[in-house]
């Protein structure tokens, strides 16, 4: 699944088409004048839209939830592989809670002291 060249590809070439023909268009003939005109914009658009096009690649090739199921497969065959008889649900509920509810300090020994 590297989608990361297409999208790029895909948003360079449709910035050179969108750009080159409104260039065209308004300048209205094509010599060396427009094609030097539409050169000058369309580099800039080029890189910034490339780029651009790289990065939704990247995110959509590399989404943060399939990150945290491979996270989440390789601590239950850890655990399996430990001998630890614990399922999927189990494993996700306990990371579910702690994450929901992290250590608190003990305030046993704290009392409230207005300043």
């Amino acid at each position: 699944m590297d989608y990361t060249e297409n999208i790029r590809s895909f948003f360079i070439v449709i910035t050179m088409l969108v750009i080159g023909t409104i260039c065209f268009i308004k300048i209205g003939t094509i010599d060396l004048h427009a094609i030097l005109a539409t050169g000058s914009i369309l580099i800039p658009a080029v890189v910034v839209m490339g780029f651009l096009g790289q990065k939704i690649g990247e995110i959509v090739d590399n989404p943060k939830n399939r990150a945290d199921a491979d996270y989440k497969l390789a601590v239950l065959n850890a655990l399996k592989k430990m001998d630890k008889s614990i399922t999927l649900q189990e494993l996700n509920e306990k990371l579910t809670k702690t994450v929901a509810e992290p250590d608190a300090p003990d305030s046993d020994n704290e009392e409230d002291v207005d300043v």
